[in-house]
Parts: C-alpha cells; sequence; structure tokens
C-alpha cells in the first residue's frame, strides 16, 4: 500500500487519515485492502468518494482523478483555511458524478484541471469559501454561492472561463498573466449579488460582452488595477447596475 495505487473511501472521515480509505491495485477494487496513508496526486491512480461517506480535506492536500460518486451523501468538503489543489492530469481531473455530487468549499479550491459532471450537478461554496479557478480556459462548475463565497479567476491567459451565467457572491478576477486585449466574457457574468472586484488584468484587459449585456451588482464594484470595459468596441450599449458603492 506504499506503492501507486487506486484509492476509495471506506468510511466518513479526514482526507489524511489513512483509516478513511482501502486501496487496490485495480480499478474494480477487486482485493481491496486497508490503505496505510492517504492520496495524493503522487501516489493514486484514482480516487472515489462513495455514498454515504463525507471526507474532510483539513490539511492542504493535492489531488488527481478524483471522483465524487453520484450516490446519496458523496460529499467533499475542504474546511476553512485550508488548501485543495486539483492537479491537472490525464482524462477528468475531478468528476461530480450527478445530482448527488457534493463539494462544500469552505477554504480554497485550487482548479488547475478539468471538472466534469451533469447537468444536475451542484457544487455548494459555503460562506467565506473560495472557488479559485487556477487554470486557462475551462469551465467555472455549476454552484450553489453562498453568502459571502467568492469565485476567484486567476488563472486566465488568453482564452476566458465558461460557466459564468450563474448567480454569485462575491466575484473577483486577478490575472496577472492576462496577454489578451478586451478578453470577451462572452455576456455570461450577468449576476454578482456582492461584490465585483478587478484586481489585476496583467498586460490586457477584459471586457463583459460584444453584445448589450446588462450586469447587476447587488454590492459594490471596486477596479484597484487593469482594465475593464462593458463592452469590446462594439458600437452597443452595455448596463452594469451598481447598488453599493462605485
Amino acid at each position: 500500500t506504499g506503492t501507486i495505487a487506486y484509492y476509495r473511501t471506506v468510511a466518513s472521515g479526514n482526507w489524511n487519515n489513512a483509516s478513511t480509505w482501502e486501496v487496490a491495485n485495480n480499478p474494480s477494487f477487486t482485493g481491496a485492502v486497508p490503505a496505510t496513508t492517504f492520496p495524493t496526486d503522487d501516489n493514486s491512480l484514482g480516487i472515489l468518494i462513495r455514498g454515504g461517506h463525507t471526507v474532510n480535506v483539513t490539511a492542504a492536500v493535492s489531488a488527481d482523478q478524483l471522483t465524487i460518486e453520484n450516490v446519496a451523501n458523496a460529499i467533499l468538503n475542504i474546511n476553512a483555511g485550508v488548501t485543495f489543489t486539483l492537479v491537472d492530469g490525464f482524462g477528468n481531473d475531478l468528476t461530480l458524478a450527478g445530482a448527488n455530487s457534493r463539494l462544500n468549499v469552505n477554504g480554497t479550491f485550487f482548479n488547475t484541471g478539468q471538472i466534469t459532471g451533469s447537468t444536475t450537478t451542484t457544487t455548494n461554496v459555503l460562506a467565506t469559501g473560495t472557488y479559485n479557478h487556477a487554470q486557462n480556459g475551462g469551465v467555472v462548475p455549476t454552484s450553489t454561492w453562498t453568502a459571502g463565497s467568492t469565485c476567484l479567476i486567476s488563472g486566465t491567459t488568453t482564452l476566458a472561463p465558461t460557466g459564468l451565467s450563474q448567480t454569485f457572491r462575491n466575484f473577483t478576477w486577478n490575472t496577472p498573466g492576462l496577454t489578451v486585449t478586451n478578453l470577451s466574457l462572452a455576456g455570461g457574468l450577468t449576476t454578482v449579488n456582492e461584490n465585483l472586484n478587478i484586481l489585476s488584468t496583467g498586460t490586457g484587459s477584459i471586457s463583459l460582452n460584444t453584445a448589450a449585456t446588462t450586469l447587476n451588482l447587488g454590492g459594490d464594484f471596486n477596479l484597484s488595477n487593469g482594465t475593464f470595459n462593458l463592452n469590446s468596441g462594439a458600437a452597443v450599449v452595455s448596463t452594469m447596475n451598481i447598488l453599493g458603492n462605485y
């Protein structure tokens, strides 16, 4: 069990507790035995969180090829103050297998891989939680954004993420590596119920859309660095409604 293996849960518990896991040398888990350590992106061929099990990430860890099973109460909780890094490897790096899969982010979730799931998959980002989209392009998972939560876009260099047509609470754009001028968000960002923060657009800039769009902010618009355009030079009128401060 000290070698690279497939991991799956046998009980609810902390991620870094070996008793939470069992291992096998095959994805069917034939001949599985108790694990002697916890999974990381270095020692696992695949990681499965099974139905009825809640796994709490209480210390920083990196993972790859992680599946949260589509069975009732298959839950991964990232605790407050803890960083969970999804590493970009082969295939789908995190699969939320269906409507029963749950990823509760109360710490910081670095997505440097690919998230897949059915259209009914729900991700819950809890108060004080941050989903950090640290990749270029990709998809921000459809989520329930609890009051106080933040969607942070940090990895964009040339391609805007999709999946922005959600109701966010706080939305922060901080992409010092961006090199594209007037990178369009394709009209996806329309609702931010708390604050919209633009911290950096690198040597480039971002625009809300190339067509007429309305962005509704329930809180403040904060631009501390970079360039944010309502549209990318098109002869159309876009609107940003701000209930808080500009």
